[in-house]
C-alpha cells in the first residue's frame, strides 16, 4: 500500500464516520408521544407512524416514539386476522407514574399493521 492510498483510505473512514446513520432518519420522521398529548392527538399521531407497519417492527417504533414498557398482544376473535392489542406507557416525570395508552390496531394477512381502531388513556 502507498502512502497515497493509506491516505485516500484514512480520509474516506473518517468520512464514514460522518455519515448520518439510517436508522436515525427514521427516528426522526417520525412524531413524538407526549404525556400532554390528547386521545385526538395520539390517535392521529399512532395513525401516521404505524400505517403499514410489520408487527415484529411495531415494538422499534413506539419505542422510538417515546413510549415504554411496552406490551403486545394478539386478540383472540373469530376475525382473520386478529386484531393488535399494544399498551404502554408515556414518561410523565421522575417521581410521578407512567401514563398508561391503550391502542388496538388493525393487521392485514401480510401481517402489515393497518388501521388504528381505538386509543384509550388511563393513569397506572
Amino acid at each position: 500500500m502507498t502512502r497515497r492510498d493509506h491516505l485516500a483510505f484514512m480520509l474516506s473512514a473518517c468520512l464514514a464516520l460522518l455519515a448520518p446513520n439510517p436508522g436515525d432518519a427514521m427516528a426522526d420522521r417520525l412524531p413524538q408521544l407526549a404525556v400532554t398529548d390528547s386521545v385526538e392527538e395520539l390517535e392521529v399521531k399512532l395513525q401516521s407512524a404505524l400505517a403499514g407497519v410489520a408487527l415484529d417492527q411495531l415494538e422499534p417504533v413506539l419505542s422510538s416514539m417515546g413510549a415504554r414498557n411496552i406490551g403486545i398482544t394478539l386478540e383472540d376473535t373469530l376475525s382473520e386476522p386478529a386484531p393488535v392489542m399494544a399498551i404502554f406507557g408515556l414518561r410523565r416525570g421522575f417521581l410521578r407514574n407512567d401514563r398508561r395508552v391503550q391502542v388496538f390496531i388493525g393487521m392485514d394477512a401480510a401481517r402489515r399493521l393497518g388501521p388504528v381502531t381505538s386509543v384509550e388513556t388511563f393513569a397506572k
